[in-house]
């Protein structure tokens, strides 16, 4: 038997030491060749910072954890403006759990992280108190401002030139945290009209391009209309509609197909 091919949980004496984690044959293999396995935690606390993070990080290597996710926004949670001072405590910590051998995940966006405010142009009719569940899937304009994020975390160099982007102990990042169009909290009462309305027009084209007319969108879904199917824009219906009506509609073409390469 390859030695390298056992699977092993042990912290290697700095993370990413002999190069990025890879996946081969279905396994996590560190660059050394070894295939391993992850024992991994949320964490550490926001708050922590100097030598109580680097305390944090021995602890955590003690009891054999050797991945950990860094899990919040790296934005003002009501404009959704990129926030450096984030990007900084990210150095920080991968740095600090990479010198116990300690992997980094990264997840910044989770919808309750952010209400956008009035007005705002990525996030058209959110009042400040509600959340874009679902948005990021069909609205550009967010999704441009969400790409920026990450444009900004990945290749910002640091003071020797390097960006996390450079950085093999960062392991993984995590692209959106509980939200889909396939999730419950993906309703009508979730998105305000302007939001609707993207929406909505986005699945009207996406038939009209299937079906090549109007007239041939109302006879393959056998008449099964919304009140909201007015003015070359077609109405959604939820998952749970899909999954227990299984109307012609629903079967046909759900609203999957048309957002499916729209973060691509």
């Amino acid at each position: 038997m390859n030695p390298r091919s056992i699977c092993v949980i042990s912290n290697e004496i700095s993370a990413g030491e002999n190069g990025r984690v890879t996946v081969k044959e279905g396994r996590f293999t560190l660059g050394s060749g070894q295939a391993t396995r992850f024992s991994g935690v949320n964490g550490p606390p926001d708050s922590l910072r100097g030598e109580e993070l680097k305390r944090c990080a021995r602890t955590l290597a003690r009891r054999g954890v050797n991945l950990i996710r860094i899990h919040g926004g790296a934005f003002d949670h009501k404009t959704g403006a990129f926030n450096v001072n984030f990007l900084d405590h990210y150095r920080e910590i991968i740095s600090a759990m990479k010198d116990e051998g300690i992997y980094s995940h990264l997840s910044i966006y989770f919808p309750l992280w952010f209400t956008p405010k009035p007005e705002l142009e990525t996030a058209a009719g959110y009042d400040g108190n509600s959340h874009p569940f679902g948005t990021l899937f069909f609205n550009q304009e967010l999704q441009k401002q969400y790409l920026g994020w990450w444009t900004s975390i990945l290749t910002t160099k640091d003071a020797n030139g390097r960006s996390l982007n450079d950085e093999p102990a960062l392991m993984s990042v995590e692209l959106v945290n509980e939200d889909s169009l396939f999730f419950w909290t993906f309703n009508d009462a979730n998105l305000p009209e302007p939001q609707k309305e993207i929406l909505k027009k986005k699945f009207f084209e996406w038939a009209l391009i299937k079906y090549g007319s109007s007239e041939n969108i109302d006879r393959a879904w056998e008449g099964s209309k919304l009140p909201s199917d007015v003015n070359q824009r077609l109405g959604f219906r939820t998952l749970l509609q899909i999954l227990s009506e299984r109307t012609p509609r629903d079967q046909a073409g759900t609203i999957g197909n048309l957002v499916g390469n729209d973060l691509t």
